[in-house]
């Protein structure tokens, strides 16, 4: 009888378990969250408001991404920036990246693209027929003290810039960030993603993987963070500040599953608002994030 009881309770167990991972899985999945991140630049005078949309991958999120429209419902930023990877693959359709971009025109005047791996150029063109400006083509965009660019099309000039967004689809190392700010340049604040936050994410361990980057010499890296490998959160180089994060979409899981089995788990999805403002009167940095 004792040995029936432990059996039944092992599988309820189990069963628990499974329950609560798979719900863990949807919700991450298919709940995005706008997470709202305070980032304390050196030399800023005023408060900027940056909402950070990565890594779409093309998922939906309800008709027309009414999930991701009610997050910014009413609410206002000085910018709206897609650091790239908005569809899964080259050549798939972009119109889960336009239903996307409709979703935000209304939070700001000026939308701003730079492709990531996944995109290839149609994208950034479908893109800017409905007035997102695609940095890496166009080049920077310059508005209310905000300068605008992509790596692959720097600006010529930072002069009158208050501060200085790079959008990096890849997360640029800390050598390379550490160089970004130096004597005389404004202000910097360096976006990227394509990291998806380790795409599954325990406790103790953090990310489980990541896929390649300068850090990771080109290669995945399994348990990239307990190796020193950035895979999401705000950092500090020299003066240079950056955020790196995990994103909306989820990416096809390989390992010889279906290629429909795509989820993210122990992180959810997300748009990032980046809350950009000077120090604090006592001089201390406080960068503390709010989900």
């Amino acid at each position: 009888m004792k040995k029936r009881t432990r059996r039944a309770a092992a599988i309820l167990l189990l069963l628990g378990v499974s329950i609560s991972v798979g719900w863990m899985g949807w919700r991450d999945t298919t709940q995005p969250i706008l997470h709202t991140v305070y980032v304390e630049v050196p030399g800023l005078r005023r408060e900027y408001r940056i909402l950070q949309v990565t890594d779409l991958h093309g998922g939906m999120f309800g008709a027309g991404q009414a999930a991701v429209a009610a997050l910014v419902a009413g609410r206002r930023f000085d910018a709206v920036v897609m650091t790239g990877d908005l569809v899964l693959a080259h050549g798939e359709t972009a119109e889960p990246a336009r239903e996307l971009a409709r979703a935000l025109t209304r939070t700001s005047a000026v939308l701003a693209f730079t492709k990531g791996n996944h995109d290839d150029s149609t994208v950034g063109q479908g893109l800017a027929e409905l007035g997102v400006a695609y940095l890496d083509t166009t080049g920077p965009v310059r508005a209310d003290g905000l300068l605008l660019e992509s790596p692959a099309l720097p600006a010529t000039t930072t002069d009158n810039a208050a501060l200085l967004i790079i959008a990096a689809h890849d997360p640029p190392s800390p050598d390379a960030l550490a160089k970004m700010t130096h004597e005389g340049s404004p202000p910097t604040l360096v976006l990227s993603g394509h990291t998806h936050g380790g795409q599954l994410r325990l406790p103790l361990l953090g990310g489980i993987i990541c896929p390649p980057t300068d850090q990771t010499e080109g290669k995945f890296l399994l348990l990239p963070e307990l190796r020193g490998v950035r895979v999401e959160g705000a950092f500090r180089d020299g003066l240079t500040e950056s955020y790196i994060s995990p994103g909306l979409g989820s990416s096809k899981m390989g390992y010889g599953l279906p290629s429909w089995v795509r989820f993210r788990l122990g992180e959810r999805a997300e748009l990032t608002e980046i809350v950009v403002r000077g120090p604090s009167p006592d001089g201390s940095r406080q960068a503390t994030q709010a989900r």
